[in-house]
């Protein structure tokens, strides 16, 4: 995984999560996936699920969401939907994978393919977190050209690590306060 040292959550760990369009079991599922990632990350993140929270996850026909901070209130912003998105089809235990990807990316991590290119734009803002990035659950593709379907032992390490990528995303912030664009990842 690779941490966008400028979207990590450097001052809030308690989310208010609405989840729309979506009722009884898939909205069941949908809140064990949240579960299941704030164990990830030791209880580092608390979510709430509520009516009207400050982040919303929504149907679409495809599965994406905004970066880390990105995604807050981002339903308020014009032209700017729910801060996650899932496709429908998506919501069964058999692709429990892809929702747990998008949540991973509202905590601020992208793509491990990406990071040659993100090094490019800026070497202290983005950080690999994984030995292994093409066993990482946000790889698309497996060395064996597989779709990854389980957490590596890199993303273990990472969820467990975040208070430090915490600590590294508050010091780039102070070091560097130009804005960042608001990125929004399609899978």
């Amino acid at each position: 995984m690779i941490a966008d040292l400028a979207k990590t959550w450097t001052d809030k760990q308690r989310f208010n999560i609405s989840i729309i369009n979506y009722e009884g079991q898939d909205k069941q599922f949908i809140r064990g996936c949240f579960d299941f990632i704030e164990k990830l990350f030791n209880d580092y993140f608390v979510f709430r699920f509520v009516a009207e929270g400050e982040i919303r996850v929504g149907e679409g026909d495809r599965s994406a969401s905004y970066i880390g901070t990105d995604c807050l209130n981002s339903h308020l912003h014009e032209g700017r939907g729910p801060a996650i998105i899932l496709k429908r089809s998506h919501i069964n235990r058999r692709l429990w994978y892809v929702v747990a990807h998008e949540i991973i990316h509202f905590l601020g991590f992208k793509h491990p393919h990406e990071y040659e290119q993100l090094k490019e734009i800026s070497e202290s803002r983005y950080i690999e977190t994984s030995g292994t990035p093409r066993q990482s659950i946000l790889a698309y593709k497996s060395y064996a050209g597989q779709r990854n379907i389980n957490l590596s032992l890199d993303d273990i390490k990472s969820g467990r690590l975040y208070p430090e990528i915490v600590e590294l995303s508050k010091r780039y912030k102070e070091k560097d306060r130009a804005r960042c664009e608001c990125v929004f990842v399609e899978d």
